[in-house]
């Protein structure tokens, strides 16, 4: 170890001299250019150092190692990081045969009841197009398991074990299995490929309901409806534990006597009045009308029977006047199927009425309201029979009613279907 020559000034230096100073005290010294690398001892603070030369490049070669390693560092965790993301993605690639991977449910249109039970109908709708769009997860949380379990026991009646006291595994097995049904199974096929249009609930109780929904087949074809059991669970969350498809006898077409279908007996009402009723039921579409124009028709209607699309309402009512007789039945099934009694659904009654009558000319008994003392009410017996009077009408005229007559006034307004006659003419 040596000890340079400490400069008393910062003269020039001899030629086979160099300077180099103390990391430490910055205090200049001399040493001959031979010994250019080896170590010294500061002769001031003591700090030991090798020999640099003031300026040359030499120093910067730690530096640039330095930045050679942390950029090599870099590289190899950029690397590690794209191969982790690509072990993740392969990872979440469904294996051959699955079903197709979950996608948005579309937004489930607006059915067409009225009233407290409409947020039951929108649940029991989303159930089955959570069902059409493979939307497991959401699926997972709009059934009630325990309940489904039970109710499948007694309809198979079959003895099995409480739904609790299964083993954890058995439950999950139970749970997978019913869950595949609905997603690939014959579940999903009563349920897939349809859009729903309307409904009601049927009944409700505390912990119970019967929810009503109609289903159109996207792909044409006739409409069908299908009845759901729903569940109150804690939280007030409504879920589905079984449904299944209601099954009514085919309609019968009008009779007819020539060109003119059968009128039925006339019947007599408490207040005088001679009215020609039918029986009320839920109607399909014509077999002539297109799948486009019914599925149109359908949305129409649902517009009509919804109190909240107030500005909506006028446009629709328009549009199915301006349709005609296709309407003419599923405007029959709302009078059907939207329960008489309180005020917003016969508020809809009353809609749905009147646009029979822009269509059709005719007119019937029914009123918005119950009661005496306005032009808007009228007794209950009349109301009930102003609906019934509309599928008398139907079931006399399907067969024959293109378009609305040129005189609507010369429709008996109590309910018979005939004509009046014009005044004679006295010479």
């Amino acid at each position: 170890m040596r000890a340079p020559k400490p400069l008393p000034t910062l003269g020039l230096a001899r030629a086979s001299d160099m300077l180099l100073k103390c990391p430490r005290c910055r205090t200049p010294h001399e040493i001959s250019e031979e010994l250019e690398g080896a170590q010294f001892e500061c002769s001031r603070c003591g700090s030991l150092f090798r020999s640099r030369r003031v300026g040359s490049p030499g120093g910067g070669k730690d530096l640039a190692a330095g930045l050679v390693g942390i950029a090599s560092l870099v590289f190899l965790l950029l690397v590690l990081v794209l191969f982790a993301m690509r072990i993740v993605r392969s990872g979440r690639e469904a294996p051959p045969g699955s079903p197709p991977p979950a996608r948005a449910a579309p937004a489930a249109p607006a059915p067409g009841s009225a009233g407290p039970d409409r947020e039951l109908v929108k649940a029991t709708a989303a159930f089955v197009a959570n069902v059409d769009a493979f939307n497991r997860e959401a699926l997972d949380r709009s059934i009630a398991f325990p309940r489904w379990y039970e109710e499948e026991g007694k309809r198979e009646g079959k003895e099995r074990p409480a739904y609790l006291s299964l083993a954890e595994g058995e439950r999950a097995a139970w749970r997978e299995a019913l869950l595949k049904s609905l997603l690939s199974g014959k579940r999903r096929s009563e349920l897939a490929g349809s859009d729903a249009t309307g409904g009601a609930v049927e009944s409700l109780g505390p912990s119970d309901a019967r929810v009503r929904l109609d289903l159109l087949p996207r792909a044409g074809g006739e409409p069908r409806v299908e009845v759901f059991h729903l569940a109150a669970e804690e939280g007030g969350a409504w879920k589905v534990f079984a449904f299944e498809a209601l099954v009514r006898e085919p309609e019968k077409p009008p009779r007819l006597e020539g060109k003119k279908g059968k009128e039925p007996d006339p019947v007599r009402l408490t207040d005088g009045s001679i009215a020609l009723e039918g029986t009320v039921e839920p109607k399909g579409h014509l077999r002539d009308t297109p799948p486009e124009l019914q599925r149109r028709i359908d949305t129409l209607v649902a517009v009509l029977a919804d109190p909240t699309k107030t500005k909506e309402v006028a446009r629709a009512r328009r549009d199915l006047v301006q349709i005609g007789r296709p309407a003419i039945p599923r405007l029959l099934n709302a009078l059907a199927t939207i329960p008489l009694g309180t005020e917003e659904n016969d508020v809809v009654l009353n809609l749905v009425s009147e646009t029979l009558t822009d269509i059709t000319g005719y007119t019937t008994s029914f009123a918005p309201i119950a009661g005496e003392g306005s032009m808007m009410a009228t007794s209950e017996e009349r109301r009930r029979s102003g609906l019934r009077q509309w599928f008398g009408w139907w079931d006399r005229n399907a067969a024959t009613f293109t378009t609305r007559p040129e005189d609507p006034d010369a429709q008996d307004p109590f309910g018979t279907g005939r004509p009046k006659r014009p005044p004679s003419k006295r010479p």
